[in-house]
């Protein structure tokens, strides 16, 4: 993917694309593999029921805030 937008002969690059320091394309990396891991992993269990979804206490407002 990298090849793609940084080698001088890149299609993103053919098509003008500009990439800053490599942060585009880094951060559509990380964003597709997250993505992908979300849907792999799936809801929590117990978000959901056949009557639809469960309204799930707070958690630590400490923990929350670092």
């Amino acid at each position: 993917v990298i090849h793609w937008g940084w080698s001088s002969d890149g299609w993103l690059v053919v098509l003008g694309f500009k990439d800053f320091a490599g942060s585009a394309l880094v951060h559509m990396v990380g964003g597709a593999a997250a993505f992908v891991g979300a849907i792999a992993i799936g809801p929590r269990q117990g978000r959901f029921t056949p009557d639809g979804p469960v309204t799930m206490p707070g958690h630590s407002s400490v923990l929350a805030a670092l």
